[in-house]
């Protein structure tokens, strides 16, 4: 396959080369115009022709990365991921948006992606605080996933993504309550409805999102049992969202103590009271750490 290079004025060139054929058969001619001497024209030239033999070539789009996000987004992730992963993916790309939004998708180029690291490390919070490195591996992989389709989808040649390092994370240790903690937090809720929420997350070691799932039908205060069957999240327009464990090993059986099964039994006892004076049903379908009332409790923090 060859192509043609001619000049326009000085040092300006008009490369015309064959981009294959289309759908009937006909084939394609491209032209694009490049600044440079004649040999830096030649080279480019050669390049375009090279990408297209070898099926490289992307024709250049006027689609910017702002715009593509949101098709991603709207068209892809919607139906790929979970309500609560795509909001935090939504959160994300609104910061690449505002930063890298107006730049042609096609012109994207990793000192792009680097400046906008380094500009968000300084100062990516309202508050004109810095971003966390582990945040910014967030947004990176974020991108990196929607280009990684751009690529696939024929928008762009390439993962402009893959060759740019985020910043590094340091993993800080978590730290957990000490015992003495722990029973001071317990003894500060007696009394109250909180001590049984407490009391069970500190004996069972259960994610937030999987306690206040918990139905009744999912616990066995006989044989002193719990089973993890869903989780509960809400999102940040305030729509509670029931979802299945992530893993298989998320569904799983928890042995309860003898001091939980009493406590949640009257727990279980109050709940029968309370739903008789509001005049609505308890069943083993009703969430065990409810509202009064049997409506999810919130869980904005």
């Amino acid at each position: 396959m060859r192509g043609t290079l001619k000049q326009r004025s000085k040092g300006s060139w008009s490369l015309t080369f064959d981009s294959g054929r289309d759908q009937t058969g006909k084939r394609r001619r491209q032209t694009v115009t490049v600044r440079g001497t004649k040999r830096q024209a030649e080279a480019r030239l050669a390049e375009l022709v090279h990408q297209v033999e070898t099926g490289g070539y992307v024709k250049s789009g006027r689609q910017t990365v702002g715009a593509y996000l949101r098709q991603w987004l709207e068209e892809y992730a919607s139906t790929h991921v979970r309500a609560t992963t795509l909001e935090g993916y939504e959160t994300r790309a609104k910061h690449l948006i505002d930063s890298l939004g107006g730049i042609r998708l096609s012109e994207l180029r990793p000192d792009h992606l680097q400046a906008y690291y380094t500009a968000k490390l300084k100062n990516g919070r309202r508050d004109g605080q810095g971003l966390a490195p582990g945040t910014l591996i967030k947004h990176h992989n974020l991108l990196r996933e929607a280009l990684s389709h751009a690529v696939r989808w024929g928008l762009v040649a390439r993962n402009v993504a893959e060759a740019v390092d985020p910043p590094r994370s340091q993993r800080k240790e978590m730290r957990a309550l000490t015992s003495t903690e722990l029973h001071h937090v317990l003894n500060a809720c007696q009394g109250t409805p909180w001590h049984p929420i407490f009391h069970t997350l500190a004996w069972t070691g259960l994610r937030r999102s999987e306690l206040l799932g918990l139905r009744w039908k999912d616990l066995d205060l006989i044989f002193a049992t719990l089973r993890v069957s869903q989780v509960l999240h809400q999102l940040n327009n305030g729509q509670f969202v029931y979802q299945e464990p992530k893993t298989a090993k998320g569904r799983r059986t928890i042995a309860l103590s003898p001091a939980s099964c009493i406590e949640l039994r009257q727990y279980r006892e109050g709940q029968e009271r309370d739903a008789d004076l509001l005049d609505i049903p308890l069943t083993d379908e009703s969430l065990v750490f409810g509202r009064p009332d049997g409506s999810p409790r919130g869980l904005q923090r």
